[in-house]
């Protein structure tokens, strides 16, 4: 019991005071929706999303507010000559790991949220 008052106590101070815990991270870290480029359009408002290069590496719509996964090896991510996934109409990509390494096609969205129970997350579609 003494234990579960002491984590209550820890958690009411934390709560009263998160403003000053907001205020320090602000000044070292920078919001999503400030960072990344322009890079692909969204399949929910058709807006483009950003790609983020920190890692994660990850692609993120400032409008919707959601982020989508990407591949995580070391790569390149371009558009699929600006195609959609018949699915949800989120502009496919094409990531590649060098000249030797492995090269496929996937939709953000797919990638993120599998449509189908057989596919795994994390795979191209």
């Amino acid at each position: 019991n003494h234990t579960l008052e002491v984590f209550k106590r820890k958690f009411l101070y934390f709560v009263k005071h998160v403003e000053g815990m907001d205020q320090l991270f602000e000044v070292s870290f920078s919001s999503l929706a400030d960072s990344g480029r322009p890079f692909s359009r969204c399949g929910k408002c058709r807006r483009y999303m950003k790609l983020v290069e920190a890692k994660p590496k990850r692609l993120f719509c400032p409008t919707c507010d959601e982020t989508y996964n990407v591949p995580i090896a070391n790569g390149t991510i371009k558009l699929q000559q600006e195609q959609k996934c018949p699915l949800d109409d989120f502009e496919l990509l094409y990531f590649t790991a060098g000249a030797k390494g492995k090269s496929f096609v996937f939709c953000p969205y797919c990638y993120s949220n599998p449509p189908f129970p057989e596919m795994p997350k994390g795979s191209a579609c």
